[in-house]
């Protein structure tokens, strides 16, 4: 029992030396404290309906019904920002300069056009849509577009129907708005929803890839952790200590301060309301922590050098950005994408049953790791 409390004593030696030691770094102290500062910029950005895209709108202005759909798109800021012109030469410029997105001219006599339209009459132009380029974010701009104008398109082709069925009394306008407003589905004609099937908000589409960032930022705590021990190793750090010990206190020293950015990610996303329930992330962070952990250690194994590994760092960032759904999920290369841990964070995140996943993943990590520090080093 003594020998036990003795071995757990000095543990909790090295545990309190080495964590010292990285809070000692006044640039990790700043990575610390800046993450959640960077987060409440990024949070208080998205909710300022600035949007991804923006959509300049021009419609006439002596056009009652034309000036009611304007007003509605212009009310509806969130992932497109609409902005008003006074002519169609202002909207036309903004695109040019690269101000706008796409560029929507309401036709003159809106309603009209939108009457010809469902009447089928095929020379009848509702709107004129100018883009720089087409691409998904044009195609974006314009589904959303259609989202808006699809009610009055439905009460139009409503209106059409009823009035062609020759009703006695002929109904007035606003008997024909009430019973098309007690049939018609109100809801969103186009929703974001996550794999849950639950609504994402729009500051939280916007904010999305925030988390695999966060999880990046850890990830390159613990490369960075690896090239101390690293240097460690150089000065024999760790040769005091017996043979079987030396790779969970070099596992350990790489664990603490990613176990820190993990505080501050967790805060981070709780400021910007990307916390899903505290219990989960807790569990996923634990998870992922002992997964990149393991990935870290399976580099300083294999590399065993500080200029190595800062090259590992910066191709690790290349391959998490180009191959883990941090911004797209390009798909196809799960093969390649599955030796990285943020991939197996990020699909967590919303599909609980791949936890265990993260889990044999750190341990087939520190298996590997272990069988590489047991390979001789090679000088150079």
């Amino acid at each position: 029992m003594k020998r036990f409390i003795h071995a757990l004593s000095r543990a909790w030696t090295w545990c309190v030396l080495l964590h010292k030691r990285i809070l000692k770094k006044p640039a990790f102290l700043a990575i610390l404290a800046l993450t959640p500062l960077l987060a409440l910029g990024l949070s208080l950005s998205a909710k300022s309906n600035n949007g991804m895209m923006t959509a300049a709108i021009w419609w006439d202005s002596s056009d009652a019904y034309a000036a009611a759909f304007g007003e509605e798109c212009l009310a509806k800021n969130g992932v497109i920002r609409t902005v008003r012109c006074d002519t169609p030469e202002q909207a036309r410029r903004m695109l040019e300069n690269g101000d706008a997105t796409v560029v929507w001219l309401l036709s003159e006599d809106f309603e009209s056009h939108l009457q010809n339209f469902v009447k089928g009459k095929g020379d009848s132009v509702i709107m004129t849509i100018v883009l720089r380029e087409q691409n998904a974010v044009s195609d974006l701009t314009r589904d959303r577009l259609f989202a808006m104008l699809f009610p009055r398109l439905s009460y139009t082709l409503f209106r059409e129907r009823v009035m062609a069925m020759n009703p006695d009394p002929v109904p007035t306008e606003e008997e024909l708005r009430a019973n098309y407003l007690n049939t018609a589905d109100s809801s969103d004609l186009i929703q974001f929803l996550d794999v849950r099937g639950e609504t994402v908000q729009v500051e939280r589409f916007l904010l999305s890839p925030v988390r695999g960032i966060l999880s990046l930022l850890i990830v390159e705590g613990g490369i960075a952790a690896a090239i101390f021990c690293a240097e460690d190793e150089k000065t024999g750090v760790y040769g005091g200590l017996p043979r079987g010990r030396q790779i969970p206190a070099k596992l350990l020293s790489i664990l603490l301060p990613m176990a820190d950015l993990s505080l501050a990610a967790i805060l981070s996303l709780w400021i910007t309301g990307l916390l899903t329930n505290l219990f989960y992330e807790l569990i996923l962070h634990l998870l992922f922590l002992l997964a990149a952990g393991g990935f870290c250690l399976v580099l300083l194994a294999l590399l065993r050098d500080p200029r190595r590994l800062a090259l590992a760092a910066f191709l690790t960032a290349i391959a998490t950005l180009a191959l883990t759904p941090v911004f797209v999920d390009v798909g196809g290369l799960d093969y390649l994408s599955a030796l990285l841990p943020t991939y197996h964070y990020l699909r967590g995140v919303n599909i609980p049953s791949t936890l265990p996943m993260m889990l044999l993943y750190a341990l087939c990590a520190d298996l590997i790791a272990g069988a590489l520090f047991a390979l001789p080093k090679k000088d150079g």
